[in-house]
């Protein structure tokens, strides 16, 4: 064979090989961007990015029904593993424990999103549209979330301190505060940074080994003699679980992302945008948990825990909704960047078949309420009235979640922030006005009253800009995006 030969036969398996590259790509791309077995810092992966979205938004793909598929098996999974710990726990430790570690969660919670001070969130955003970033931001990550991390844990100490009652022991909330924001935060940092990438198949695989470990905790305790089941054994379980996890995960992210830099800080910039990440969520976990540990220290105990499980039940409900919205976080900032018209348009291409679910899931909750009694026993009986006033949740909460979604995809970030911190602020005032006269009905009157506003006050600001983006021809967005 000749040397033109040659060249002439590779010159046309390079056409062959391109070509069917290229055929792969096109039948494979779908909502999440690269294609498997494409590497993460391919050329197509950023052609694809620079690709403007089309206007009208494509919901039903195949790639989003398979990612959708994960993260409701990962979801279901999780309230799976949840329910069945929560059952275990309810059987091994007396409520007024219980009530401990609902009220310490509920404050953890509220700080966890100062952890990272928002760096995940802006992973997700800049990687979602421009998947060079990936090293560079996982690194801010990784180092913000180890050093902010432990001043969250300083404040959540404190803040546990002053606003739980006394007969909550400070080393529960230390062991808590330890497990919550610095072990089981890093196995947080991970799934959030999967998400970005968009492989919502290994976030949810890691999602699942997370809980599943809480549950195997959680049975570790139950299977011990009755002496040792106490709150400080639950506790040096749930931390060493935690730890164990944290080091494995975080063994796996070094492998493939390189071992990160903790001297790498955020710069002001970047703290200045991951603030509205920090707040958004702290101020929607304001609306969510304010009532619990208000209802610990303006009640007591056993309400907290009675309260705690029917909203862990309405949260159990709501999971088909929540995988969904995983899916979709990342497509929101894609089609956002066009301005709010291409986010709200793709939030209301979602919203119908939430809506309806979350009508079903809450005549559901109302008709078997009396169910949780027979379960965890008549120390509950009081859970069956609050499952049934706050069945209209998961309707409000979709509502909620995707109108604010469509303004964070469009940047649009501070007046979420805004409309959420105001909702939280009236959460608080009115909880703390009834909880006092009226005990765990007073924390579902306020949950009631704050989260309708919420939906209501949200939908209005997404139906506003979209109307003057409209009407102007003009793309609404903040400067930067």
């Amino acid at each position: 064979m000749t040397w033109y030969s040659r060249q002439k036969r590779g010159r046309r398996r390079s056409q062959k090989s391109n070509f069917y590259m290229t055929y792969k790509a096109k039948k494979l791309k779908g909502l999440f961007g690269c294609p498997r077995g494409i590497g993460v810092n391919s050329r197509w992966f950023a052609s694809s990015m620079a690709t403007p979205t089309s206007s009208e938004p494509r919901v039903l793909t195949r790639t989003h029904f398979i990612g959708w598929s994960w993260s409701f098996a990962s979801q279901g999974v999780q309230i799976i593993a949840q329910a069945g710990a929560f059952l275990l726990l309810a059987r091994s430790l007396p409520v007024r424990d219980i009530g401990v570690f609902i009220g310490v969660g509920a404050v953890t919670s509220i700080l966890t999103p100062f952890a990272a001070m928002g760096t995940a969130n802006t992973l997700i955003k800049h990687v979602s549209r421009q998947h060079e970033e990936l090293a560079e931001r996982w690194n801010v990550a990784v180092s913000a979330s180890f050093w902010f991390g432990l001043l969250a844990s300083l404040f959540a100490g404190l803040a546990c301190r002053l606003l739980l009652p006394a007969a909550v022991p400070s080393y529960a909330i230390m062991a808590l505060v330890f497990a919550d924001l610095l072990a089981w935060r890093w196995t947080q940092l991970i799934s959030l940074t999967l998400q970005g990438l968009s492989e919502i198949d290994r976030k949810s695989q890691l999602e699942m080994l997370a809980v599943c470990a809480r549950a195997g905790a959680a049975l570790a305790l139950f299977l011990l003699p009755g002496r040792l089941r106490t709150l400080t054994t639950w506790l040096a379980i749930y931390s060493g679980t935690g730890v164990l996890v944290a080091g494995l995960s975080m063994w796996r992210s070094v492998v493939r992302f390189g071992k990160p830099n903790l001297r790498r800080m955020p710069r002001a910039a970047e703290l200045k945008e991951g603030f509205g990440f920090v707040l958004s969520p702290s101020t929607q976990t304001v609306n969510n948990d304010a009532d619990k540990f208000l209802l610990a220290k303006l009640a007591d105990l056993s309400a907290t825990a009675v309260y705690g499980t029917a909203y862990k039940i309405l949260s159990a409900a709501f999971v088909p909704v929540q995988a969904l919205l995983t899916v979709t976080y990342p497509q929101f900032f894609r089609h956002g960047r066009h301005g709010i018209r291409h986010a709200s348009r793709f939030a209301a291409a979602c919203l119908p078949g939430a809506l309806i679910y979350s009508l079903a899931a809450g005549v559901v909750l109302f008709c078997s309420a009396p169910f949780v009694v027979k379960i965890l026993g008549p120390g509950y009986a009081a859970t069956v009235s609050i499952v049934r006033w706050l069945s209209v949740l998961p309707v409000l909460k979709a509502v909620q979640l995707f109108c604010a979604d469509s303004l964070t995809g469009a940047d649009f970030q501070n007046l979420r922030v805004a409309v959420q911190g105001l909702v939280a602020v009236i959460n608080i005032l009115l909880n703390v006005i009834l909880i006092p006269r009226h005990g765990w009905w007073g924390a579902v009157s306020a949950t009631l009253i704050s989260d309708t506003l919420l939906a209501f006050l949200l939908t209005a600001c997404v139906v506003k800009l979209h109307n003057r983006e409209q009407r102007s021809g003009e793309e609404l967005a903040f400067p930067g995006s």
